[in-house]
């Protein structure tokens, strides 16, 4: 090799295996309205980030880096100047990002502007992530094909099998 201590590299014909993509845990509608109803009740102020992250998606990071200097109520808009790193003992298994962009996508917001939204390079990136939420508007989608195939007022007419 290299510098002649060996003869050729063991592992170069190696592949390693590969990582099955886990789906990502998203939040029903019905667990979003639970827990937008449960912050609303809470006394702690805080409770209101648990609803703006909801909508918003951002990361947890980004939550508790936000300042208000950062917040343009006027024309309803904030920027993301600053990360905090991560809550000790916080239970990082359900990503709103991941709830919200799954409810754009249900909700047919194009995917060019939802990946600006969500910082991705390209679409491709976000339809690879949460592609998963437009399997109902696939399913309808092919059902409005099968009024094509029905017999309407302007098909041809059936030929009728001659009996017998």
């Amino acid at each position: 090799m290299k510098n002649g201590l060996m003869a050729s590299n063991i592992v170069e014909n190696i592949r390693l295996p590969k990582i099955a993509k886990q789906e990502m845990r998203v939040l029903t509608r019905d667990e979003e309205r639970r827990l937008i109803t449960a912050a609303r009740m809470a006394p702690e102020p805080a409770a209101f980030a648990i609803i703006f992250d909801l909508f918003t998606g951002l990361r947890i990071g980004e939550l508790c880096g936000l300042r208000w200097e950062n917040v343009d109520l006027e024309h309803r808009c904030f920027k993301v100047c600053e990360i905090r790193t991560r809550l000790p003992n916080f239970d990082d298994s359900i990503k709103t990002s991941t709830s919200v962009a799954t409810r754009c996508m249900e909700e047919r917001m194009d995917v060019v502007t939802l990946a600006r939204l969500l910082g991705h390079a390209n679409p491709s990136i976000t339809l690879d992530k949460y592609g998963h939420a437009l399997s109902d508007h696939q399913r309808s989608s092919v059902e409005k094909l099968d009024g094509l195939y029905q017999p309407g007022p302007f098909s041809a007419p059936r030929v009728q099998p001659e009996q017998g």
